[in-house]
């Protein structure tokens, strides 16, 4: 690209190809950046590039996968309202065009939820998708609203099957990882857990 930008992922292709995730300053590098995504053939030739518009400051590309059926899901950061909504998933066809672009944890849905951020999407054995990340959940017992980890389960053609907020009930606080998944369906979750001025790794099992 003779543009300033990052990836920020990679995944395989059915086809032999690579797929990526990112941001990019379509104009120059005081301007701001704008989440992107590509397909390179088993070549390493570039067939498609996207760029998805939005007026938010510093937004990117987090995570992209493809689907059983050929097309991607991709996880945007820092791309809807300031307030609420800053992770969207986005479905893309299979030569990069937008399909559907939605909220990932509703503030419509999720009062209690302010300003999720991605982390991770990984697919599961069943063909869903998981992301994983950080996201300000108020206290069920008082008005604090701490920074919380957040796992939420989705199926490729968008349908959230649930959401969840981690440690509502016994104030655990922190950011959620990367997960691998068991046979039986479960997740074991990496984490950082905040208390009491201090940062430490967390092994979560959902």
């Amino acid at each position: 690209s003779q543009y300033d930008n990052q990836i920020q992922s990679i995944c395989s292709t059915s086809d032999g190809g690579i797929a990526g995730s990112g941001f990019i300053y379509p104009e120059d590098i005081v301007g701001e950046s704008k989440p992107f995504v590509f397909k390179l053939n088993a070549c390493a030739e570039l067939e498609w590039c996207s760029i998805f518009e939005t007026d938010r400051f510093l937004s990117w590309a987090q995570n992209i996968l493809q689907t059983d059926d050929g097309e991607y899901l991709v996880t945007l950061n820092s791309f809807g309202d300031y307030d609420y909504e800053n992770t969207f998933l986005a479905k893309l066809d299979a030569t990069g065009e937008t399909v559907w672009c939605k909220p990932v944890i509703n503030h419509n849905v999720y009062s209690d939820a302010y300003n999720p951020f991605s982390d991770r999407m990984i697919r599961t054995i069943n063909g869903d998708f998981l992301i994983t990340g950080k996201v300000f959940w108020k206290n069920p017992f008082n008005d604090v609203i701490p920074l919380r980890p957040f796992y939420a389960l989705y199926k490729s053609n968008g349908q959230e099957l649930w959401v969840s907020p981690f440690g509502l009930s016994d104030t655990l606080l922190g950011r959620a990882y990367d997960c691998l998944e068991y046979e039986n369906g479960n997740f074991l979750c990496a984490a950082r857990q905040f208390t009491n001025g201090l940062q430490m790794g967390l092994i979560i099992e959902l």
